[in-house]
């Protein structure tokens, strides 16, 4: 059984089903956790039944502390100042990769699934192999000039054209998948022959 994390963006993971059904057909077989932005500011819709942990993304709350103690961390940190030079703000910093970097450094993952390119940035940053799963097309787009490709063991996404765009003529492991499909086990018999 391996151990498996979810990376989700946004707060809207109970209005996603691609990464809920991944969970769902994966957790019959691994340990899978989701890491999703708390929804209580969204719809306070969380999914209870599946072992999610949401971390929270404050808003104007502290926001003055938090710019000061941004700013402060960006002459020590490395990680801040490529967050500042990438125009990543301190809400991400805070509340969203270092609350993802403790969990890492907490718990051990066997695969890391990155749903979306900011996560996929943050990944990089920290040196984790990960699958990646594209769902949305954002202005994240231009963090993929920062990050290193090589620890993308595989992507999956919904058309040659996105992967395409996103990547250009890199060569990766690829499943071309529609995003929100319905899944439905089937069982295919390899011997029958279409008349």
């Amino acid at each position: 059984m391996k151990k498996i994390l979810i990376f989700f963006d946004g707060p809207h993971l109970a209005y996603s089903p691609t990464p809920v059904q991944l969970y769902d057909r994966l957790s019959q077989q691994n340990e899978v956790t989701i890491l999703a932005q708390n929804p209580a500011n969204y719809t306070g819709q969380a999914l209870n039944d599946r072992n999610v942990i949401y971390h929270r993304y404050y808003g104007v709350k502290g926001r003055v502390i938090y710019k000061i103690l941004f700013l402060l961390f960006t002459f020590f940190s490395k990680e801040a100042r490529y967050f500042k030079t990438n125009k990543l703000t301190y809400r991400d910093f805070f509340f969203k990769f270092r609350f993802f970097k403790k969990l890492l450094h907490h718990q051990r993952f066997d695969r890391i699934i990155c749903i979306d390119v900011v996560n996929l940035f943050y990944c990089s940053l920290l040196n984790k192999r990960v699958d990646f799963l594209s769902l949305e097309l954002t202005k994240d787009e231009q963090l993929l000039s920062v990050i290193n490709k090589d620890l993308i063991d595989c992507v999956i996404i919904q058309s040659r054209e996105r992967f395409q765009y996103l990547f250009k003529d890199l060569y990766m492991k690829t499943f071309i998948v529609q995003n929100a499909p319905v899944y439905h086990e089937l069982e295919v018999d390899i011997e029958a022959r279409v008349q």
